[in-house]
C-alpha cells in the first residue's frame, strides 16, 4: 500500500487538514495538497510544530470559509514572506 492510498483511509473528511511544514517531508505534503483538493479540504500550513501554532492554526479553521484566494490569512503569511 502506498502514503496515497494510506493517508485517503486515514484522513476522511474534516472540516480542514492542517500541516506543520518543518516536521513534514514535501512528498507527503504534495500528497495531502492533492487529496485536499480532490475533496476540496482547506489546508491550513504552519512552519512552527508548537502548541501555540497548533492553537493558532485552529483558530483559522473556525474563520476558513472555503475560499483559499480570499483568505486574509492567505494574505497575511504572502506579505510576511515578502
Amino acid at each position: 500500500m502506498n502514503m496515497s492510498s494510506k493517508l485517503n483511509k486515514s484522513i476522511g473528511s474534516p472540516d480542514a487538514l492542517v500541516i506543520f511544514t518543518s516536521v513534514v517531508s514535501h512528498k507527503m505534503i504534495d500528497v495531502v495538497q492533492k487529496h485536499a483538493k480532490k475533496k476540496n479540504i482547506p489546508i491550513i500550513r504552519h512552519k512552527n510544530s508548537s502548541k501555540c501554532a497548533f492553537l493558532e492554526c485552529l483558530e483559522m479553521v473556525d474563520e476558513c470559509l472555503g475560499n483559499c484566494n480570499e483568505c486574509k490569512c492567505n494574505k497575511l503569511l504572502k506579505q510576511n514572506k515578502s
